[in-house]
């Protein structure tokens, strides 16, 4: 919700009834009059809202982001506690280097363990700028996380704060993707500049770099920095001026098409950066050229046309936000700064082609359609999972599809579904202390075993364009479908659906769609709502057994099924 809350109701019967709520806004300090401008001036309003939520029911981890750049890591205990709250400040805000001519330089296939702290230049930018008013803000986040010890109710207690910070004068970007693995005790998230990787069992920051840095020399586009600006006081000052040939043709760039547009940043919320709350380095200067009424050109939904969408009002750009495109054939000025991450899964899988056995891998998927497999090294045991380093490092590999990913899934080598691991709740303030309640239990799901060298996992990944399935660790795809081609997908899910397992998808269009898997085969197609409603857009979710969900209106959600043994049996 808004203000910060986020209710569990059991939505089984036809009346909904809460069962519990949680309050995310109690971990931060609240605001006095007149000190709003020292941290979140830039959400003025509901700064609190929940973005996006992650739950793992079977570990009871639960994790929030919410609009002002932060994450919350809940534990569930049945426990009152009074205990401190744990916080860690990210840096992720990606930047070229200030040189005026920058000259090509090698990049490393993979940086470093150095190279993927926060302190990395193209995040941490300069830091003795002077903005017009004073000092510019830096490594500040925007809300402040309560020091002195909270007392937490038994229930959801919060375990880790994570806030990404403003630097040199700019605030975060919000968090546009967010994924939880229990068994390994990370959680990753991404925005538009880039992707960052926690490990809340030890509280420390584990990857912090920008989008382009993680594809190392595996980047298909071979991106190079841009001509940046001369300095900072010279982008400052651009944030003056009003809508002219000349500030308009800086954001100009050419298409791989050869047409001309006016990009912004692509992210599943679109609002996240059209709205002026959050806004980048390269989009606050846009942002403020156009003035606070005035919404960004929308690229149109055909890729290959490359046609421009006139401004609308801003009431039109409200309810229709979701109608642009983020397909792979997009402007350069999107290629080269600003490719969100909008998809994370941890799996145990092939992260590279001579793999020979499945690891732990966090899969990333971008607004561009790429695909990036991150090898995590966990811990040989459990007993030194506290004390050993975690390292997260690119492995090389890139897969690629048409638009903007939306999901992943695994399947084992005969086509069932392939979970997570995840680890057993235990209750971490139990009274119980003895060394087998203090013990992890994890669950894993690993492919088949086989003795040949044959592959041994199918990988399922949906964007907003097409459909592929990939046969690993050969990294063959096997299976291709393009869903739509003059629209796009809103929400893409693989459920169980009359014991077996197939991809459902809803289309901006009004169309519900599922497909066989592995194959890939349609198997349905119904116009069943044209999306008028941004809400519907935002909340629709598929649920196993041929069941949808939607938020109808704030107070109502709307159940449908798209499955004939289920009608038969509600009737």
């Amino acid at each position: 919700h808004a203000d910060g809350s986020v209710k569990f109701w059991d939505a089984s019967a036809i009346t909904l009834q809460m069962l519990y709520k949680l309050k995310t806004s109690k971990v931060f300090e609240k605001q006095k009059l007149g000190e709003g401008k020292a941290t979140a001036e830039i959400v003025e309003e509901d700064p609190f809202a929940v973005q996006m939520m992650y739950w793992c029911p079977e570990s009871r981890i639960f994790c929030v982001a919410g609009v002002s750049a932060y994450v919350v890591v809940y534990r569930f205990s049945k426990h009152e506690v009074n205990t401190e709250i744990a916080s860690l400040e990210v840096r992720l805000q990606y930047e070229v280097e200030d040189i005026i001519t920058p000259e090509p330089e090698i990049i490393p296939p993979f940086p470093d363990a150095s190279s993927q702290l926060p302190s990395l230049k193209s995040l941490s930018g300069s830091t003795n700028t002077v903005a017009c008013e004073g000092t510019m803000k830096d490594s500040i986040p925007c809300l402040s996380v309560k020091t002195r010890p909270v007392r937490m109710p038994p229930g959801y207690q919060a375990d880790l704060v994570i806030q990404l910070v403003w630097v040199d004068g700019e605030p975060p970007q919000q968090i546009t993707s967010l994924a939880v693995n229990s068994a390994y005790g990370l959680v990753a998230f991404g925005n538009c500049n880039g992707l960052a990787v926690v490990d809340f069992m030890q509280k420390t920051v584990l990857l912090s770099m920008g989008t382009v840095d993680l594809y190392g020399s595996s980047d298909p586009y071979q991106r190079q920095p841009r001509s940046p600006r001369k300095s900072k006081q010279f982008a400052a000052g651009l944030t003056e001026l009003s809508d002219s040939p000349v500030s308009l043709e800086l954001e100009r760039c050419k298409s791989p098409t050869s047409d001309h547009v006016n990009g912004h940043c692509t992210s599943p919320t679109s609002q996240s950066c059209g709205s002026g709350k959050r806004l980048s380095s390269a989009d606050v200067s846009k942002a403020n050229r156009r003035g606070p009424g005035r919404p960004p050109f929308r690229k149109a939904q055909s890729a290959a046309c490359m046609e421009i969408s006139l401004p609308v009002t801003t009431e039109e750009n409200r309810e229709n936000s979701f109608s642009r495109s983020r397909s792979s054939s997009v402007s350069s000025i999107d290629r080269d700064s600003k490719e969100a991450i909008t998809a994370l899964y941890f799996m145990e899988s092939f992260a590279r082609k001579n793999d020979t056995a499945v690891s732990p891998c966090l899969w990333v998927g971008t607004g561009l359609g790429m695909v990036l497999i991150l090898s995590l090294n966990l811990p040989a045991s459990d007993d030194l999972r506290q004390s050993e380093p975690v390292m997260v490092s690119p492995s090389g590999t890139v897969l690629t599809l048409k638009g903007a990913v939306l999901t992943f899934a695994c399947l084992d080598c005969v086509g069932t579904l392939t979970h997570p691991p995840y680890e057993v709740w235990r209750d971490p303030h139990s009274a119980d202390d003895g060394e087998k309640t203090r013990k992890r239990k994890l669950v894993m799901h690993s492919p088949s075993s086989s003795q040949d060298m044959g592959d041994h996992q199918f990988a399922v990944i949906c964007s907003e364009k097409q459909a592929k399935v990939f046969s690993l660790p050969s990294q063959t795809c096997l299976y291709v479908h393009n869903i739509t081609e003059t629209s796009f997908l809103l929400r893409a899910d693989v459920v169980t659906l009359c014991n077996s397992v197939c991809l459902a998808c809803f289309c901006a269009n009004g169309h519900i769609m599922t497909l066989s898997l592995p194959s890939l085969r349609p198997l349905l197609d119904v116009n069943y709502l044209p999306v008028t409603d941004m809400r519907i857009a935002r909340t629709f979710c598929f649920t196993n057994e041929g069941q949808a969900l939607y938020l109808s209106s704030p107070t109502e959600i709307q159940r449908l099924t798209y499955s004939q043994e289920m009608c038969d049996n509600l009737q």
